[in-house]
């Protein structure tokens, strides 16, 4: 639960509230988020000792199966089941989960005698299922974009978890580099880009050139695998050539014009920070 932003603290305290009065929890956000983590992390808060699961939708051929499994770990006293990616499961599935659920919650409303039931919806611009229709109301969880003022925070945190506590910080020009990118995908983004950076440097404190490629730009959207390893021989062939973008495009074999059109479409901007 790192940050202190408006945007962000909103969010845990309407997630915790819920806890707190038994209610059914629906989290949606973008993919990356941080959705299951915080539900984790609420129940952690709240009872350490129960058990928390998470299930995601079960292959047509398990539907029966998964069924049996969820109303078992819901029947638990205290237990925390999320199930992820609701908005993944088909309208039959959906329905019958619903009904399951609702079955059950009209059975005891106390939740201390029954296990507390979370979803998690990631296509947030899709019709609503059974499922997600099942729950009073839907808590947003915020892309990482929109509560950047974390990052002072969550940045240490995630490092903390990747090399050990205070053996690594960031200076002022790499985080404000890093407040610079959109972050199309949130906060499992920065992890993975940090994870890059921690492969070469350990300890000690991580400037702008320690930063990979992608920190370079500013994309909108999650690249596939091609599309990446794109951009970064584009970012490094143009610090490899005092960013010249002709020096660049015969680098790599391209033509002038096919380089400022990729700068375009991967959010390159020159002078690159350095």
């Amino acid at each position: 639960m790192i940050g202190s932003s408006a945007v962000w603290t909103r969010c845990v305290q309407q997630v915790n509230s819920c806890y707190e009065a038994g209610e059914w929890l629906a989290l949606a956000g973008e993919s990356g988020t941080g959705k299951l983590t915080l539900l984790r992390a609420i129940h952690q808060l709240h009872d350490p000792t129960r058990s928390f699961r998470n299930l995601e939708p079960p292959e047509p051929s398990d539907v029966d199966a998964w069924l049996a499994a969820l109303d078992d770990a819901v029947s638990t006293p205290g237990a925390m089941v999320v199930l992820e990616h609701a908005d993944r499961l088909d309208e039959q599935t959906a329905e019958l989960v619903a009904d399951q659920l609702l079955e059950r919650g009209s059975d005891d409303d106390d939740p201390t005698q029954r296990g507390r039931v979370a979803i998690t919806v990631t296509s947030t611009d899709l019709a609503p299922n059974a499922l997600v229709l099942a729950f009073a109301r839907t808590i947003e969880v915020p892309p990482l974009r929109h509560h950047v003022d974390d990052l002072p925070d969550l940045v240490p945190h995630l490092l903390s978890q990747l090399v050990g506590e205070d053996r690594l910080t960031v200076s002022s020009r790499a985080m404000a580099q890093l407040r610079r990118l959109n972050w199309p995908g949130n906060v499992t983004q920065l992890r993975r880009l940090l994870s890059e950076v921690v492969k070469r440097r350990h300890s000690g404190v991580i400037e702008i050139g320690d930063l990979p490629p992608e920190a370079r730009t500013a994309g909108h959207r999650v690249l596939t695998p091609i599309e990446a390893l794109e951009r970064d021989a584009i970012v490094q062939a143009l610090l490899d050539n005092a960013q010249r973008p002709a020096a660049a495009a015969r680098a790599l074999g391209m033509s002038r014009a096919t380089i400022y059109r990729k700068f375009h479409h991967y959010g390159i901007s020159l002078p690159l920070a350095h």
